[in-house]
């Protein structure tokens, strides 16, 4: 439970340092993201959603629900297709929530995203409202 414990864990999806190689840079990237699924996994972390005030205009966006794998969790961190920087804080993981901070050209400043451990698929039909689950989830946590 190595990657789950830190805060402030960043990454990338591109390189302004011409002398790294970044092949090997996002091959690293992509098996950190794996040993944070696995991370979750082990702390019973199944299925997930995340959410918050994403976009251009900041408006209430939600996923629905994933089975956690490092693949959906990569597609979810870089779900922009430009370059981004994310910071994760795990600090909060074990009450089955944890934030995400992107930053990327649209919002330079960054904006959260929530990511939230779910039961199972079948329980977004238990959500009040569907658009800002997961902010109500934080705010429910006392993250927001």
């Amino acid at each position: 439970m190595y990657l789950t414990k830190m805060t402030n864990l960043k990454m990338t999806n591109h390189s302004y340092d011409m002398d790294i190689d970044f092949d090997v840079e996002w091959d690293s990237t992509i098996s950190d993201i794996n040993d944070i699924a696995k991370e979750l996994n082990d702390l019973g972390w199944e299925y997930f959603s995340a959410g918050g005030y994403m976009g251009w205009n900041k408006s209430a966006s939600n996923t629905g629900i994933y089975g956690l794998n490092g693949e959906t969790l990569r597609e979810i961190f870089f779900c922009y297709n430009t370059e981004m920087n994310i910071e994760i804080d795990f600090t909060n993981v074990e009450k089955g929530i944890f934030e995400v901070k992107m930053s990327h050209h649209d919002s330079p400043t960054g904006e959260t995203v929530y990511f939230v451990k779910e039961d199972s698929f079948e329980c977004e039909e238990e959500w009040t409202n569907h658009r800002e689950h997961c902010i109500e989830v934080a705010i429910e946590k006392g993250l927001r």
